[in-house]
């Protein structure tokens, strides 16, 4: 594992996910999305208390908090609260990639009005992730969206 760490790091905001087994989570998402672990953190009790991912030079954090945490998949709720957007070269290939090892697919590949193509995938605690592959430059008036000018806030 690479020294990509944190506070060594540029990036300024970083997702925090928490997940009833992080171990297995920090597995799963390394060998269905390709991500990179690089550091891991196992408590006295045996709990993954924190860990760091990454994609290209982004870093994603993720640890298994205490015992009493429950995922929105083991209460059944099904309600999307967060959903991580996550930039790849290839959406089809990433696609194939997660469907072959079983990621339960929400929405296939589809290309979006704003210029991307991209597709939705769930993972195995019901967290929503979407992998948008950019495909070409379209202004945002084209597609509807509103640019606010920051010089007036």
């Amino acid at each position: 594992m690479s020294e990509l760490v944190m506070s060594a790091h540029s990036q300024r905001v970083f997702p925090y996910l928490l997940y009833e087994n992080a171990a297995g989570a920090l597995d799963w998402l390394v060998r269905v999305f390709g991500f990179h672990e690089h550091l891991r953190h196992v408590s006295d009790d045996g709990r993954v208390d924190h860990a760091e991912i990454s994609v290209d030079r982004y870093v994603i954090l993720l640890a298994q908090p205490q015992s009493d945490y429950r995922s929105k998949k083991s209460r059944g709720d099904s309600s999307t609260y967060i959903e991580l957007v996550i930039v790849v070269d290839d959406v089809e290939e990433h696609f194939n990639h997660a469907k072959a090892e079983g990621a339960r697919i929400i929405r296939e590949p589809t290309q979006e009005p704003w210029g991307t193509k991209s597709y939705r995938v769930a993972d195995l605690e019901g967290r929503v992730w979407e992998f948008e592959q950019p495909l070409e430059k379209v202004a945002p008036g084209d597609w509807g969206a509103i640019v606010k000018n920051r010089d007036s806030e």
